[in-house]
């Protein structure tokens, strides 16, 4: 409970500023975010001497019942996905140009693929250390 209310503490002063008063921030974690992220992937692989055993693991499951997994975990991408459609107008509101929001189209499903791509990576090989 102390580590939310710390978290609280923490946060609650950042709400209070505008979005257009942060933006050196989201400057700063849009430089550093990829590097790290790839960086530590790399080093959980590197640790684990491989990327683990997941890609090489043949399907536990078949038939309807993958059928219903891959249903299943497509909704979860989906819902994943329509929170950033709905918040496209929030992102761009404040761009100069009133196209700015097109370039979302292709990078947002790229950037969450790489994302999930590097966790599936991190899980895998985290399994072997």
């Amino acid at each position: 409970m102390i580590s939310y209310f710390l978290y609280w503490l923490i946060q609650f002063p950042l709400l209070l500023v505008p979005t257009h008063k942060l933006q050196y921030l989201f400057w700063v974690k849009t430089v550093l975010m990829p590097p790290v992220a790839i960086g530590m992937t790399i080093w959980v692989a590197l640790k684990a001497g491989g990327n683990g055993a997941f890609f090489n693991e043949s399907s536990q499951v078949h038939g309807s019942e993958r059928v219903w997994l891959w249903l299943s975990s497509m909704t979860s991408i989906t819902g994943g996905y329509s929170t950033l459609a709905v918040n496209i107008p929030d992102f761009s509101r404040f761009s100069k140009d009133r196209h700015a929001h097109y370039w979302q189209i292709p990078t947002i499903p790229l950037l969450k693929t790489l994302t999930a791509l590097m966790g599936i990576i991190s899980a895998s090989a985290a399994q072997q250390i």
